[in-house]
């Protein structure tokens, strides 16, 4: 029984370590895959919506972020440039803050990808063997939803010119990466406080003291000024 539950953790373990080096290393080869001539923009090109790109979403307020460090101000509006932002901050100031250590941004996003993708990982695996108590269902149903969810828009797959497009799709280093769930630092930062709160809350049904009242109220709250979509959703299935 220790035997099996210790593979289980090594198991847990190397899944963590592998998310991090897959989703990090893009960073690497992508420089080195095309001309020197083209600049690395470690962005999302793949459309989020009909109308939503990180170049037009994100940079602008990592743009900030990376100016204001601790101060997260509009990043849309020009006119408005010295106002608070009305969207969640907290992620761009840690943007910010994370820039400030390492120096420059396509550092940021390369420690992003490495550390943060293992960390969201880890949170919705705790989550899920709090609900389920089996290690193993939990390690493939958190890289399932972290990888696989995104390959399901391609299935079924009817001929061969839909295998092409999984395929390219998967080998594509035109749009690091092609997960969304690994995009930084929304869902790969922010998810993390996402799935943390519902463990806290499971965590509170089980036994309410006091210090899971605490971390539960404190996560509740974070997910606010982290993505305010997921204060809705978890707001509402409290109630």
């Amino acid at each position: 029984m220790t035997s099996g539950i210790a593979s289980e953790k090594k198991i847990l373990f190397a899944a963590a370590i592998s998310i991090g080096l897959i989703c990090a290393l893009p960073h690497f080869l992508i420089p080195l895959l095309t001309p020197p001539n083209v600049p690395y923009v470690p962005m999302l090109k793949k459309v989020i919506t009909a109308v939503n790109e990180d170049e037009i979403t994100l940079a602008p307020l990592m743009n900030r972020s990376l100016r204001d460090v601790v101060v997260a101000r509009e990043g849309f509006l020009f006119e408005h440039r010295n106002t608070p932002t009305p969207r969640e901050w907290l992620p761009y100031i840690m943007v910010g803050l994370l820039r400030v250590c390492a120096g420059s941004l396509e550092k940021v996003f390369f420690l992003g990808d490495l550390v943060f993708p293992p960390l969201l990982f880890l949170a919705l695996y705790s989550f899920l063997f709090k609900l389920t108590q089996d290690r193993i269902f939990s390690i493939f149903t958190s890289v399932f939803v972290l990888f696989l969810s995104d390959i399901m828009e391609f299935l079924p797959i009817k001929s061969g010119g839909e295998l092409k497009s999984l395929f390219l799709w998967l080998s594509s280093f035109s749009s690091p990466p092609p997960f969304l769930l690994t995009r930084f630092p929304t869902p790969e930062l922010t998810g993390i406080f996402l799935w943390t709160a519902f463990l806290f809350l499971f965590k509170f049904f089980e036994s309410p003291t006091k210090g899971r009242v605490f971390f539960l109220g404190v996560n509740w709250g974070l997910l606010f000024y982290m993505y305010t979509y997921y204060w809705e959703f978890f707001t509402g299935g409290c109630l």
